[in-house]
């Protein structure tokens, strides 16, 4: 459905506007000719212009933006701003264009009304300098982007599952009625140990803001545990895929152990949400999906870059960056942070947990590289459709910009330590490494081994070392 439309008024700078909501948009700008009569004044969203110099009428001649498509020829310019991952648009019009919209300034406030009502408001930039400029004498539909396009891929805890239409499946959150129905009992199994008590004490609170904030940080829990909950999943599939590929046992016995991995993430991220909103809540069943297993090691090797090399080893560095972010909350108070409403005892062992996911998630990401290195010693052509698709510049710029947006993102840390990782592969599949990158990615990494010595080095650090620990610094 058409979400908005935009009649841009004459001198408004027409940059930004500030709409309720949030989403990835793209606005389809086309210029009409004639939508109303010259002299209707039928109300509605497509409105008139009138220039003040007399009679030749232009659409919003003030404006120097570049909004205006063409005010020469065309009496109408309309702007309809669509959500480009769910739909496509046709254009009936002399002339259109595609601009991506930009959302910056994302908020949240709890609606003073409705405890149970979140507005969240955001900043729309509309870059129209680079905008896509159709043919519509060619083609007059805009396509919805695909499922897999990196810009409908929202970032999740864990290796997303995807089947074989592209699309990113997770189940959708339940929360029983309290009968022991089955759905209880299923949610009961996934939400490991959190207490009647527990629950009880965030049902009640500090007051409603406290109550609010601990429900927010709730439902971001929940999305994680969906996440972890689907890598179950993905890692089922990828064991499948390792095996018709006939990849080495250790890949396949390490994708099955990764799964198990999986399960207790999920069992705990689902506790803790309970913890937080004070009512058990859990997965409901999957989506159905299709899957093709063929003797394919592109469509492994790209599968495995995507979701492991880029989105699994991004999510073991975001949960290390955020384990960071508790342990200093917790050292020098918790204003102004996610988890100022969460007391001490609750956030100490969030951040226990986070450790054993972020650790884990970082073994899961060795397997990635490994799995990858073995496709580029077998098949150099799939090899190289992972490094011109997945490790495209513009690719891995729009992945680290999505996790850099997320809470406990940082961007120029995730950047750096990625890279390590990926020296690291280049030097083991191809020698292209200088003698520092070597020295500091091979040398430097090659032998670590936890202990007490590394208490006091970053998390993020060691979730790096772990991964390039794993990772033979050899060709072939």
């Amino acid at each position: 459905p058409v979400l908005a439309f935009f009649s841009p008024a004459a001198g408004d700078g027409g940059t930004t506007n500030l709409l309720w909501g949030l989403g990835k948009f793209s606005v389809a700008a086309a210029a009409v000719s004639s939508l109303y009569s010259s002299r209707s004044s039928s109300p509605g969203n497509v409105r008139r212009g009138r220039s003040q110099g007399g009679p030749n009428e232009q659409l919003f001649p003030a404006r120097s933006d570049g909004r205006i498509l063409q005010a020469a020829t065309c009496r109408y310019n309309v702007e309809v701003l669509l959500d480009a991952c769910s739909h496509s648009v046709e254009i009936n019009a002399p002339a259109g264009r595609v601009v991506d919209v930009s959302v910056e300034n994302r908020t949240s406030e709890r609606d003073p009304e409705d405890d149970c009502a979140t507005d969240y408001q955001a900043t729309l930039t509309f870059p129209v300098t680079n905008a896509l400029v159709l043919d519509l004498e060619a083609d007059n539909t805009v396509e919805a982007f695909e499922g897999f396009d990196p810009q409908c891929m929202r970032p999740i805890a864990g290796r997303p599952f995807v089947d074989v239409m592209g699309g990113s499946l997770q189940a959708m959150p339940l929360v029983p009625d309290g009968e022991r129905t089955m759905s209880f009992v299923s949610v009961q199994s996934w939400t490991g140990d959190a207490s009647t008590e527990a629950m009880a004490g965030s049902r009640t609170g500090n007051g409603t803001a406290t109550a609010h904030g601990r429900l927010l940080l709730g439902e971001d829990w929940t999305q994680r545990a969906l996440g972890e909950h689907a890598s179950v999943a993905s890692f089922s599939a990828f064991s499948i895929a390792l095996m018709t590929n006939r990849a080495p046992a250790d890949l396949v016995d390490d994708a099955l152990r990764a799964g198990l991995d999986e399960v207790r993430h999920a069992r705990i991220s689902f506790d803790i949400a309970s913890r937080l909103t004070g009512k058990e809540v859990g997965p409901g069943p999957l989506p159905p999906s299709k899957h093709e297993f063929d003797q394919d090691l592109t469509a492994l090797a790209l599968a495995v870059a995507r979701e492991g090399c880029v989105d699994e080893t991004l999510s073991a560095f975001v949960a290390a960056l955020e384990v960071e972010q508790i342990t200093s909350a917790l050292e020098k108070g918790f204003q102004d942070t996610l988890y100022s409403n969460v007391d001490r005892d609750t956030l100490t062992f969030i951040r226990d947990e986070l450790v054993t996911i972020a650790m884990d998630e970082s073994n899961h990401s060795a397997l990635a590289w490994r799995t990858l290195n073995w496709v580029c010693g077998v098949d150099p052509n799939a090899c190289a459709a992972v490094h011109r698709i997945v490790f495209d510049e513009t690719s891995l710029e729009m992945r680290f910009d999505q996790r850099a947006d997320a809470p406990f993102g940082e961007k120029k840390p995730l950047l750096s330590e990625w890279y390590k990782i990926f020296n690291a592969h280049r030097f083991a599949c191809f020698g292209l490494a200088d003698e520092h990158v070597r020295e500091s990615t091979c040398e430097g990494y090659g032998v670590v081994e936890f202990g007490a010595d590394q208490a006091d080095q970053p998390l993020l650090t060691l979730v790096t070392e772990n991964v390039l620990r794993q990772m033979p610094c050899s060709q072939g």
